[in-house]
This record gives structure tokens, C-alpha cells and sequence, in this order.
């Protein structure tokens, strides 16, 4: 069984007296929970405060405000090393690995928010200060400042966070997106949340999506997971995959996941060859412990990347090389759960018992293509879709614009079925569409958008050009003007000569010999 953490309750209250009596230079600053005794968690305005104050008794830590939100409130971020990397081509040149941090995306769940604020300290001034002489750390304790202050899952405006990186609407992660992720390229990336199972002190999860590059996921769920466990074990902590067990009709119990959709962190991250990870911290455990878990097993990982900067390095060029010079064979439309091939064990608390009892059972962390197409040479969109274009750009997609015209052979998506939903769900009506391929040579006017697949983001163009994907151009609107569904919803609604709805986007198979300008 797990521990609980040493620091108790009292414990702090002594601490608490302990460092009042010390002149004020001398203090080590405490976060609004530990001064609290972990009662409550740390406000908006404290956390502010403390960055600040543990920053100037450190010359290994730098704080911008990268972006303010609806109600007004500061999202920073830290930049920690030895010394903190100046810019990302100052990260990058310095050999060391970047990780970046974030947490509290979902306002009231702030296991990440009160850990990452211990582990800044720790960091800047702390034991762990040698760590940051082979890594660079980005750490955003709070992705949402005005959720953690109404103590909402949402942000102010409504939205899911995790649920956005994709279509950005949020001045929060568009934050992250444009000015970190884009930017920073930042070889390892964490999402600490409240979620999981207990008695787990947490649980882990990669890329799970089939699309992303698999010597990278398998690099995530095999030396760095176990690594992590290790880690934890010193510690009486365990681990496991997220997020928890399900109980089957049969009586037998299944572990099973989260939807690997583009549109989240973890998702969102590998696609963009990023070691991208989840970390989710049972809400069983008090505040105080959900901080210890989620500090250690950042710590942990912070551990194994300077362990073993060589390999983290090599395995995100590898990713990246991969995908520009030897892409997959086909695009992953769909996907369904899977199985790994052998029974494992993991505990479950079984109704009206008070322990876990480990049992043994099939672990379902694993997903499957059901569906597929062929991998194109590029994609391209008629000049209206600027709205597209400008997407593009925000997730760092190289854009071209043809400035002749050209004839080509191409694949147009023609509908099968289209429908929308009736109930909101991130501020939109999502679409869903089954669409066939239909093949045949067309003139591609000048101005007509192309992406070419031949970049790092090639996994994420697939995913929004295909609309049969679970976040496609189609699914969040960007082409509701442009269709028409049973019953006279949406626009132009065009149709091919052999009949059949068709949309503004063409698949080119083969590469084409193109007259085109790069546009910003």
C-alpha cells in the first residue's frame, strides 16, 4: 500500500512557527496552502506572489505573464536552468533536454497547481537546484487562473480547456499553443490533473492515438513509465496507467482509458512528436498529499530526463525525422479500444469493502485503427478558407499559396452522410461526416491553399483534413457554409458531375510540380 505523506498537519502548523521567528530574507516562501496547513488551496494572488519571492532568491528561475485571461488574471510562466534558457534556440543549443509542466487546466482540480508551486521552489532553491545544470524546465502552475478562483472545471468562458487544441478559442491554451508549444518544441510535455484511482498516489498516460509515431509512444509507456515507477517506489508511492478500473457484466474487472481524441493535451502533444504525457492524482487523497504525489512524480521524470538526456534527445529528432522523410502508410480515420496480450494485475475497491483488493484482469490503455487511408503528398483548400488558413498557423502548419494555376490529379471527399449535433459542446454544434474518395483531374486556380505533408505537424494536417476524423475541419464547422445537410442546413452545399456533395478540399496522392509562395 501506499504511503502518506511525512509532512502532517501539525507538522506544518510547527513548521509554520518555526519559519515566522526567522528574519524575512531568511524564510523559505511557502505557497498560501502550506501556510494554510493545506485547509485550503492557494489563492491567485498568493501564487503570484510566491513566484516572485522564490525568484529573488534565485538567479536559476525567470517568470513571464504569458497571457492575461477574460476576468483579468495573470497566467505566468517559469523558466528554470542553470542558467534559464533566454529563448528556444538558446534551449535548444544547450544540449539539455526542455520539459514543460503545466497544471490546473480544469480550475478545481489543483493537484498539479500546489505540486508544481513545491517543485519551483525546490528547483530555484532547493536540493534539486543540480538537476537544472542538464535540463531546462518550463513549468505553467496554472493554466486556469480564473476556474481555480470560481472553483470551476471550466474557465470563464465556458470551456473545456482540455478539450481545445485543436481549435483554440481559449486566450489560454492559444497561449500555450502559439508562444510555448510552436515556439519551444519542448521535447517532453505534462499535463498534471486530479482523476484516476485509488489507492494509486498516480496514475500515468501517453499518447494513446494509433496515428502518433510509435518508437516514441513506446518510449513513454516503456523507459520512462518504468523509470517514473521506480522513482515513486523509494518513495512508497505506485503507479498505474490512467485511468481506472470497470467492472464487466461478467463480474470480471477491465482497466480501461480516456478518449484519444487531437483535441487534448495528451493526444495533441504526440501528434506534434512531443513525449507528451498525463498525469492524473486520485481526489481520495487530502491536498497536502495530492501536492507530495504530484511534486515526486514530476521529480521523478525531471530525474530520468537528465539521466538520460542522449536518448530523450534521439528519440524526438527520430520522431520528427521520421515523419517528414518516412511518414506512416495511411492516415488513422477511426480507432476502438484494445487490449494488452497478457492479464495484468491492479487494484479496485469493491463495493462495501473499505481496502483495494488487487485482481487480476485485462488492461485495456491501448488503441487500434478501424478505419484508414492512404497517407497523401498534401492537402489542398480554396482560397475563401482563410479562417483554415489561419488555424493553420496557429499549430505552426507551413501554408502555401499557388501562384499559378495548376492542373492536377486529386481525391475529392465526397458525403456519404452528414449530421450535426443538437446539444453544444464547446460552444459549437459538432459535425459528423462519412465520406469516399473520388479520384480525378482537376484545375487548382491560383490562390488555392496547399499544405504539404513533408513537415513536423503532418499528424495533426491529417487529422484535420480527413472529415472522418474525430476532430476534422468538419466536425468543429470551419466548413458548415459549405455544406448542406438533409432538411437545407449549411451553404453553398456543391456537387460533383456524377452527383453527390462534395467538399473545398482536395487530397493530392502524388507530389505535383507546383508554382507557390509560402504565406504567414
Amino acid at each position: 500500500m501506499p504511503r502518506t505523506p511525512a509532512i502532517t498537519r501539525t507538522a506544518v502548523y510547527a513548521i509554520s512557527a518555526l519559519i515566522a521567528a526567522l528574519p524575512a530574507r531568511a524564510q523559505t516562501p511557502m505557497t498560501g496552502a502550506e501556510q494554510a496547513a493545506f485547509d485550503r488551496h492557494t489563492s491567485h494572488a498568493e501564487l503570484m506572489s510566491f513566484l516572485y519571492d522564490v525568484q529573488a532568491r534565485s538567479d536559476h528561475m525567470r517568470v513571464e505573464e504569458l497571457t492575461v485571461t477574460n476576468e483579468g488574471r495573470v497566467m505566468p510562466i517559469v523558466y528554470l536552468g542553470a542558467p534559464p534558457p533566454s529563448n528556444p534556440g538558446a534551449a535548444w543549443f544547450s544540449g539539455r533536454p526542455t520539459l514543460f509542466f503545466t497544471g490546473n487546466v480544469h480550475g478545481n482540480e489543483r493537484a498539479g497547481r500546489e505540486g508544481s508551486l513545491q517543485l519551483i521552489r525546490e528547483l530555484a532553491t532547493g536540493e534539486l537546484q543540480t538537476l537544472l545544470d542538464r535540463v531546462n524546465v518550463l513549468i505553467v502552475p496554472t493554466l486556469n487562473p480564473d476556474g481555480a478562483e470560481n472553483r470551476s472545471r471550466s474557465n470563464s468562458l465556458g470551456y473545456d480547456m482540455n478539450r481545445d487544441f485543436i481549435v483554440a478559442e481559449t486566450p489560454e491554451i492559444t497561449a500555450v499553443l502559439e508562444k510555448i508549444l510552436t515556439q519551444w518544441w519542448p521535447d517532453i510535455y505534462v499535463d498534471v490533473h486530479n482523476g484516476g484511482s485509488w489507492p494509486y498516489n498516480v496514475t500515468y498516460q501517453a499518447t494513446l492515438h494509433p496515428s502518433a509515431d510509435s518508437q516514441l509512444v513506446a518510449f513513454a509507456r516503456g523507459p520512462m513509465y518504468d523509470a517514473v515507477t521506480r522513482h515513486l517506489a523509494t518513495h512508497d508511492m505506485i503507479m498505474y496507467w490512467y485511468s481506472g478500473p470497470r467492472r464487466l457484466d461478467s463480474g470480471e474487472y477491465v482497466w480501461a482509458t480516456t478518449e484519444p481524441w487531437a483535441r487534448k493535451q495528451h493526444t495533441y502533444g504526440g501528434l506534434q512528436n512531443m513525449l507528451t504525457l498525463l498525469f492524473e492524482i486520485p481526489g481520495n487523497w487530502t491536498l497536502a498529499q495530492q501536492a507530495d504525489n504530484a511534486r515526486e512524480t514530476m521529480e521523478g521524470l525531471i530525474r530520468f530526463a537528465a539521466d538520460n538526456a542522449t536518448d530523450v534527445r534521439s528519440i524526438i529528432t527520430g520522431a520528427r525525422r521520421r515523419t517528414v522523410d518516412a511518414p506512416p502508410a495511411n492516415v488513422v480515420l477511426q480507432i476502438e479500444s484494445a487490449a494488452y496480450p497478457q492479464p495484468e494485475q491492479f487494484f479496485v475497491r469493491q463495493q462495501g469493502q473499505a481496502e483495494p483488493v488487487l485482481v487480476t484482469g485485462q488492461n485495456r490503455t491501448l488503441y487500434r485503427p478501424t478505419a484508414t487511408r492512404p497517407w497523401p503528398w498534401a492537402y489542398a483548400f480554396d482560397r475563401n478558407l482563410q479562417k483554415v488558413a489561419d488555424l493553420l498557423h496557429r499549430h505552426a502548419i507551413q501554408v502555401e499559396q499557388l501562384r499559378e494555376p495548376v492542373t492536377a490529379n486529386v481525391e475529392q471527399f465526397r458525403i456519404i452522410s452528414l449530421e450535426w449535433d443538437t446539444q453544444p459542446y464547446q460552444n459549437h454544434l459538432n459535425a459528423s461526416a462519412t465520406t469516399e474518395l473520388v479520384p480525378g483531374s482537376v484545375e487548382l486556380p491560383a490562390g488555392t491553399y496547399i499544405v504539404r505533408m513533408s513537415q513536423n505537424a503532418a499528424r495533426v494536417i491529417a487529422q484535420l483534413f480527413e472529415p472522418d476524423t474525430d476532430d476534422s475541419l468538419v466536425v468543429w464547422n470551419f466548413l458548415d457554409h459549405e455544406l448542406r445537410a438533409p432538411g437545407g442546413r449549411g451553404g453553398r452545399g456543391g456537387r460533383g458531375g456524377d452527383g453527390g456533395q462534395r467538399l473545398p478540399i482536395y487530397r493530392l496522392p502524388r507530389p505535383v510540380g507546383l508554382q507557390a509562395t509560402i504565406v504567414r
